[in-house]
């Protein structure tokens, strides 16, 4: 579980993984928009992949 602001995780096959997003309003606060959960399934989500939350779907790091 990764929550904070610029957050990433990864997990092994059968883990999962839980993202938060955090967006920047234009009073200069942050505030979470959307938190997901994805079980690492070596398809869809891969194992020992970092993730991001990225307009609410799981981006892979490069």
């Amino acid at each position: 579980m990764a929550i904070g602001y610029g957050s990433k995780a990864k997990g092994s096959i059968g883990c999962f993984i839980v993202l938060a997003e955090w967006k920047k309003f234009e009073d200069e606060t942050y505030h979470i928009v959307d938190v997901k959960s994805a079980k690492v399934d070596g398809t869809k989500i891969k194992p020992d992949t970092f993730y991001k939350l990225v307009n609410g779907e799981f981006v892979a790091e490069e």
